[in-house]
């Protein structure tokens, strides 16, 4: 802090750090002229949960010290930060819905990803595309997907490619292979653009984290979103929430063992489609971003009685440290 000399500080998820490590850059910055700003997905645990835990750390009051702005990458109409979280009344004012955070738009064309896979199938088949984020703990997902194929593949063509994340056990991942052998089946440990995979496939089987699930709604692909079973509720919630608006499918993860995934995969891939109650709010990086600039000419130094000024329209070339 006191050598970057920051316009704005930008700290990701942990208002004071991961165990508190980030409360001294906080003081360091109330002398000094920088604006200060807590970036947060919109669910980030079961409310309880997240309740007793910032309680615990002190995370309401380090906000109320030292935070001009939270931003809040996600839909008020979704999940309500501020009302779920129990947040105080003069912290919830600081609170600022951006819409949902998305990557930009993919490198590479979603037709050849399509013929590079589909190449040699017959002519109505369908592109199926599974992913999971790191993948550590994605192989009871795709270990469902792989046993309910034969039965998927009675009824309808279809190709998977199968994106394992860099972070699945080897023993794992060969136990997948084996299991797809014989199938039409493209097992891929990562791959450099995820955006041209979910937006070449007819039907994308995920689990729900934050990143994975809103690159999904950018491509507006139809989803079957299977979420982690914790330790963190976060996936379970989005999945959950995402599916009641029209915008996804989900499966609770502790139906995985039966034949409902497929089943699920073949209602979808035959048309079955939610109605959406209103499409997502995707601006999040074009509102982020408009809201620190504005938030330049408020850049000042700081003192003992807090005082959050408002942020105004215009815009500035800002120096920006951010903590995640």
């Amino acid at each position: 802090m006191v050598n970057f000399r920051p316009d704005v500080f930008l700290v990701d998820h942990m208002p004071t750090g991961a165990m508190g490590e980030l409360v001294p850059a906080l003081e360091a910055a109330r002398s000094r002229p920088v604006r200060v700003v807590l970036g947060l997905r919109d669910i980030l645990d079961a409310p309880e949960t997240v309740r007793r835990r910032w309680r615990l750390e002190g995370a309401f009051e380090t906000i109320e010290r030292h935070y001009d702005d939270v931003l809040v990458y996600g839909s008020r109409e979704v999940y309500d930060v501020a009302a779920e979280y129990d947040w105080p009344a003069a912290t919830a004012q600081r609170v600022r819905y951006c819409g949902y955070v998305c990557a930009t738009e993919s490198s590479e064309d979603h037709a050849e990803v399509r013929e590079r896979y589909l190449d040699g199938a017959p002519t109505d088949s369908s592109l199926v595309v599974a992913m999971a984020g790191g993948g550590a703990d994605a192989y009871p997902l795709f270990d469902a997907l792989l046993r309910s194929l034969p039965k998927l593949l009675v009824d309808r063509p279809c190709v998977v490619v199968l994106v394992t994340g860099p972070f699945l056990p080897e023993e794992e991942r060969c136990r997948l292979a084996a299991r797809a052998r014989d199938l039409p089946v493209h097992i891929l440990p990562a791959v450099g653009d995820s955006l041209s995979y979910i937006g070449a496939a007819d039907l994308v089987i995920a689990m729900a984290g934050y990143n994975t699930t809103v690159e999904i709604l950018s491509q507006n692909k139809p989803a079957l979103l299977v979420p982690r079973s914790g330790p963190s509720a976060e996936q379970q919630l989005r999945a959950r929430l995402f599916a009641e608006r029209g915008w996804v499918h989900w499966l609770p993860p502790d139906e995985l063992a039966g034949e409902a995934l497929g089943a699920a995969a073949a209602r979808i891939l035959a048309g079955e489609s939610p109605t959406a109650d209103y499409p997502p709010d995707l601006r999040g990086r074009e509102v982020a971003a408009q809201r620190l600039l504005a938030g330049l000419h408020q850049v000042k130094p700081r003192s003992e009685a807090r005082v959050v000024a408002p942020v105004p329209a215009s815009v500035g070339d800002p120096q920006l440290l951010v903590d995640g």
